[in-house]
């Protein structure tokens, strides 16, 4: 395997080039808005271009009403509900981005699903939590900046997902910013 260099490893001129706005293009609507995949969907890229696809499950945990399905609409370009609603099971959203590695010269195409389960459902069904759990690569526990319990409650669980191995990715993300 081939070790990487320190410092940014992304070329962020890249999307200027014309290989990147054509990949940008295959994204976006012609208004410049993201388009939205389904979960049998993807991206019909320009045939000249090769890229390799590297998909990574996103897994997102949090107290109830923190804001997970906001986050992950946020993050993938899908409309933020207006109204507060518990997931009523298992809800993936998805996003692809183009980057190119500077150290190796390559356009990669990450596939990005972020899942997230409400939490009355995963107590209430045990196959959701081991659902979401299989195969993650990074673990998201949100919290929310004005509801000091939701805090409280990441070492629990941050605990809860422990035995997931040392090669998951573990981040903390504060949500709902008071901005008054």
């Amino acid at each position: 395997m081939k070790m990487l260099k320190t410092g940014s490893l992304l070329d962020f001129k890249w999307y200027q080039s014309k290989i990147g706005l054509e990949i940008l293009f295959s994204l976006q609507h012609a208004d410049g808005s993201r388009k939205v995949f389904g979960l049998l969907e993807q991206p019909n890229l320009p045939q000249t271009v090769s890229v390799k696809e590297v998909e990574y499950k996103i897994l997102l945990v949090g107290k109830t009403g923190v804001g997970k399905t906001a986050t992950a609409a946020n993050l993938t370009g899908h409309p933020i509900p207006e109204n507060h609603y518990e997931t009523t099971g298992i809800e993936v959203f998805r996003n692809y981005w183009p980057a190119r590695i500077r150290q190796l010269n390559k356009v990669v195409l990450f596939n990005l699903n972020f899942w997230e389960s409400g939490e009355m459902a995963a107590k209430k069904f045990d196959h959701i939590l081991p659902a979401c759990k299989d195969g993650i690569d990074c673990v998201m526990f949100l919290f929310s900046l004005v509801d000091k319990s939701s805090f409280d409650d990441l070492p629990q669980m941050i605990c809860r997902f422990t035995e997931l191995g040392d090669d998951i990715c573990r981040i903390a993300v504060g949500t709902k910013y008071p901005f008054s």
